[in-house]
Parts: C-alpha cells; sequence; structure tokens
C-alpha cells in the first residue's frame, strides 16, 4: 500500500529555477509535450506554449512561487518550480547604466510582448537574454533613471544596457546602431536612458536608514536652491512643410545650455502648441517631426527641462504650403481607431511603415485625408514619386501589384504585413484622378499616339526615321545628278548616210581643179536639176554595120563595165 502512494513520487522529478522581473524566459520542449499548471490548472499568466519552445515575462504582480507540469509520452513527467523575484543589482557596479529603450503604447497582451523582445533580438543579433521587458510604470520605479533627449509616456518597454559610467559617447553610438538594426521593427519611440537601479531599504536597519534618508533630503533641498535653471542660447529657425508630407527637422545642439546637466540633448524636450492647437509635431532623436494636414502658419515652443524641473523654451514657427498635385488616389481601410492616427507618433510611424511597404522615403507618401468610423479608419494617401503632368500607367500599376493580387484584386499578405500589425491594413483601392480620369474620358482618336509606355522607344524611332530619310535623299540627287550629266553628253556626229553613201562638204574639196583625177568627185558650184534627155535622133552618128561586129579579128565581145548612175535629184 505504501509503496502505491510512493510511485508517483518515484516518477515524477521535481526543479526549482530562479526568474527574474522583466527576463525573457524560455524552455525548449516538444512538440507533444502538454504544460499545465500546478493541480492541472491553466498556466500563469505570464507563461505561454509557443512552436515547442515555453516562453515567459514575469511582471511586479508575479512575484512569488509558480509550480507547472510537464507531461510527455516519451518522458516522464517533470514538475518544476519556477521562483519570480525582483533583481535589484545595478548592471554597472556602483556607475551609472546606460539603457536603449524601445518603447509601446498599446498594453498588449504576454504574447505581443515575447514577440516585440524575440523581433528586436533579431534585428540586433544578440541572445534574447541581453533584453529587458517592464512595465512602463515599473522601469521608472525600480530605477531611477533620466531620458536624454526626451522621454515619452508608454505600456511597456524593451531595453538593452549599452554602456556604463560617463561614456556618453558609446551610449549614444550604440542608440544609432539600435536605431538602425529596428528600422523594420515596430515600435513607438526609442529613448536613452541613463541612472541606476535602486536597492531596497533592509528593516533590520530602519533606524540608521532612515536617519541617512533624512540627511540625503535635506542635501537634496539644499542642492535645488542652488540649481541654476537652462538657458537658451539660440533661436529656432522657421522652416516650411508641405501639408499631408512627412517633415523633420534637426534640432541644433547648442540651443539650450544648463551649468549642472550638460547640453540640449541632455535635458527633457518637448513641444507644445503656442495657438492652443492640438500638437502634430514632436520631439524625438534629436530631430522634430511631424504630417500636417492642415495648411497655414503654426507656432510651437521647444521646451527643456533639467533634472530638478526647471524649464527654458525656444519658440519657432512652421509654414504648411499646399501639397503636391496628384493624378491617383489610394485608399487603405485600416483596423485602427482614428484616434490612434490623431497622435503625431503614431501617424508618423504609419507613414514610415508605409513608405517602407514600398521601398521609399516618408517624404514620398502625401497624407490626402484620414475618416473613422468605430475601430476603423480610412486612410487616403498619394505617392510623390508619380509624375502628376503625365498618366504614367506603369507606375500606378507597380504600385497596384505592390497592394494586390493580380488575379482576384485582394490585398496581399506580404503587404500586410510589411505595414505592420500595429496598421492591419483590411483593404486597398486605387483610383485615377486628375489627367488620368481625362485621358480615360477622351475620345479614342484613329491617329497614332505615343503612349507613356512607348516613350523609351520614342527616340529610337526619331533615329531610325531621319536615317531612312537622309538614305532616300541621297539616292534622289544622285538619280538627278546622272540624269542631268547623261543630257549634257553630245553624241558622235555620223560620217555616212544611210546606205553607206559618202558625204563631202564643199569646203573639204580643193579649188584647184589641176589637181583633181578621176577619183575626184565633181562638184558644181550652183547645183541644178539635170538635163532632160533629148528624143531625137542624132544625123551625125551612124551605127557600125553588122559584119564588123562579127569579125573574127575582134574576137569575143569585150563586157561592157558597169555604170554608176547618178543620184536621184532632190530639188533644193
Amino acid at each position: 500500500m505504501w509503496l502505491l502512494l510512493l510511485l508517483p513520487v518515484l516518477v515524477t522529478s521535481l526543479t526549482r529555477e530562479l526568474v527574474y522581473l522583466g527576463q525573457i524566459y524560455q524552455k525548449s520542449l516538444s512538440q507533444k509535450s502538454t504544460v499545465t499548471g500546478e493541480f492541472s490548472k491553466k498556466l500563469p499568466s505570464w507563461l505561454v506554449m509557443k512552436n515547442g519552445i515555453l516562453y515567459g515575462i514575469p511582471g511586479k504582480e508575479d512575484v512569488g512561487s509558480h509550480v507547472i507540469k510537464i507531461s510527455s509520452t516519451s518522458k516522464e513527467e517533470q514538475i518544476i518550480n519556477l521562483i519570480v523575484k525582483e533583481d535589484t543589482s545595478n548592471p554597472c557596479g556602483d556607475e551609472d547604466s546606460y539603457w536603449v529603450e524601445a518603447l509601446y503604447e498599446e498594453n498588449k497582451p504576454i504574447e505581443n510582448r515575447i514577440d516585440a523582445a524575440l523581433d528586436i533580438a533579431t534585428a540586433l543579433e544578440v541572445n534574447v537574454t541581453e533584453l529587458k521587458v517592464y512595465s512602463y510604470n515599473y522601469s521608472r520605479t525600480f530605477r531611477k533613471v533620466d531620458a536624454i533627449g526626451g522621454d515619452a509616456t508608454a505600456a511597456f518597454t524593451v531595453m538593452k544596457k549599452v554602456a556604463c559610467g560617463d561614456d556618453l559617447d558609446t551610449a549614444a553610438s550604440e542608440m544609432d546602431t539600435f536605431l538602425s538594426a529596428v528600422e523594420n521593427v515596430e515600435y513607438d519611440y526609442i529613448v536613452l536612458t541613463k541612472g541606476r537601479v535602486l536597492r531596497p531599504i533592509n528593516n533590520a536597519t530602519s533606524t540608521v536608514e532612515k536617519i541617512t534618508t533624512v540627511t540625503e533630503i535635506a542635501t537634496l533641498r539644499t542642492t535645488r536652491k542652488v540649481d541654476n535653471p537652462p538657458v537658451k542660447l539660440n533661436s529656432l529657425s522657421a522652416f516650411t512643410c508641405a501639408r499631408g508630407v512627412y517633415c523633420e527637422v534637426i534640432v541644433p545642439e547648442s540651443t539650450f545650455k544648463d551649468v549642472e546637466d550638460g547640453d540640449t540633448f541632455k535635458l527633457k524636450l518637448s513641444v507644445q502648441s503656442i495657438d492652443k492647437e492640438d500638437s502634430w509635431i514632436m520631439y524625438e532623436h534629436k530631430k522634430l517631426k511631424g504630417v500636417p494636414l492642415e495648411e497655414g502658419d503654426h507656432e510651437f515652443r521647444l521646451e527643456a527641462r533639467d533634472k530638478a524641473g526647471q524649464m527654458a523654451s525656444a519658440p519657432f514657427k512652421v509654414s504648411v504650403t499646399p501639397s503636391f498635385p496628384f493624378n491617383h488616389l489610394v485608399m487603405l481601410e485600416l483596423d485602427t481607431s482614428i484616434a490612434h492616427f490623431l497622435k503625431p507618433s503614431s501617424l508618423s510611424a504609419f507613414v514610415r511603415r508605409l513608405a517602407h511597404a514600398f521601398r521609399s522615403t516618408p517624404d514620398a507618401v502625401t497624407i490626402r485625408n484620414i475618416t473613422g468610423n468605430g475601430g476603423k479608419t480610412i486612410v487616403t494617401w498619394s505617392n510623390n514619386t508619380v509624375p502628376h503632368k503625365i498618366c504614367d500607367h506603369r507606375a500606378l500599376d507597380n504600385i497596384r501589384h505592390t497592394m494586390l493580387t493580380k488575379q482576384r484584386a485582394q490585398t496581399k499578405i506580404e503587404f500586410v504585413k510589411s505595414v505592420g500589425s500595429q496598421f492591419h491594413v483590411r483593404k486597398a483601392a486605387l483610383e485615377f484622378a486628375g489627367n488620368c480620369v481625362e485621358k480615360e474620358s477622351e475620345p479614342v482618336s484613329t491617329a497614332p499616339t505615343v503612349e507613356a509606355r512607348d516613350l523609351d522607344a520614342f527616340p529610337w524611332l526619331i533615329f531610325f526615321g531621319v536615317l531612312i530619310l537622309l538614305i532616300l535623299l541621297c539616292i534622289v540627287i544622285c538619280a538627278i545628278c546622272n540624269a542631268i550629266r547623261k543630257s549634257k553628253k553630245k553624241e558622235k556626229p555620223s560620217d555616212y548616210m544611210s546606205k553607206g553613201m559618202p558625204v563631202v562638204f564643199p569646203e573639204e574639196v580643193a579649188e584647184d581643179f589641176e589637181m583633181a583625177h578621176a577619183a575626184t568627185p565633181m562638184l558644181t558650184k550652183e547645183e541644178r536639176p539635170p538635163l532632160k534627155v533629148s528624143q531625137h535622133e542624132n544625123p551625125l552618128y551612124k551605127p557600125p554595120p553588122p559584119l564588123a561586129a562579127a569579125s573574127p579579128r575582134i574576137g569575143t565581145t569585150a563586157t561592157v563595165p558597169n555604170q554608176r548612175m547618178p543620184p536621184t535629184y532632190v530639188p533644193p
């Protein structure tokens, strides 16, 4: 009987683990493991099981003992007693510590806080154990710290120690590295704090410590009487912003000076509106940032406070000009209340996330309108990189394809993730405006037109067209020159008439008739028609007798040579 009662004790192992407040606790388990609280109850609220790993971040209310039971089919049942305590040790010992903190305004559940810490650890390429996660109020209670360059109120903070002592240069360099690394991580503010962890008072020496405490308070009061307030050294210059466009200006380091605390960025800075309106501009990371939604002149003042709360201010003026022309509108429906966008930090963060989704800079986005209904907000904006003088369909198609799928025109998951869960995009749409609408409404012309997508090939068309015209012109000129050359060429005169009859001109015959012989042609000085042959008989002519023709002495009759007849007379 006693063996049966002791059997569960023998097969179960009990371990104790110490967990400090703000520590990111993690324990790797198998996917088939089951984790429950004591007596098979639910897990403590600061623990969560995710992808076979047990994560947890204990808070102030979780101080104490927490028993969990881990069950698995392949291993024996394991019981762990998690003891949560406050960590009162100062990271830098007797020196002050510098922390870089990422602040989050929304009071998110433990799962989101764990994700925020894991994202920052991945971006910084450090072990998650180097980070601490506290509620904002507790982080300002168990430490005595001062925010360098300004502080902000938030729900919780993810912090990392970056330097010790008075090494402000290293702390500032680490902060710049932190900002560059977490550019694609969701957060609301990044601040640099300096101070140390407060040690609790021991009851055994309460009398001595009470006296010490009173002495310290008296000393502090004496110090405050001689603490000089900050002094404004230089005024801030006025600057200009465009309506709806992200605007930022660097604050000069020589603006304020405090004898005890130091220069401008060692004081607590904040922006207040002089016009008694809601301030759309804020101070963050040595810069004045904001997205103006109303045109006109706005007056603000930059306040600088020292540790004693004494203040100096520097007024400045911002002129908001009309927004840039546009020919398209992008409408996003977000699962975020409109009150969230009324905060300068939230609107600036949204513009930065939106620009990151399109791989552009924040000043490429112009916020046109923000409307809300309940928990939803519709933000209308345009892209400044798209030319407004022509309707660039290619650029507009790139915007559409970045947000929507090609087949069903649904919002892409990649685009939703790029904007972030803080500004969850439910729907997206693109509408044409300006000259894009006019171009679509014009009747179709039969004349050839050059569209925007053919503008790249247009110079080549001009080049080849001019080249062809020059070639044709050269061919025509050569043909004309050849024709002129042939027309000027004289024909060689013929020395003979038809039928091979020689032609002799009077000037070619010598006038000396004495030198003439039988082969010399006889020419008459005056051409006259030949005389007519008379038909009368010549009485003086007597033909020979017939016997004489048949005389044997004569022999055969000689052949009479052919006589060339004179040419036919042609009257002049």
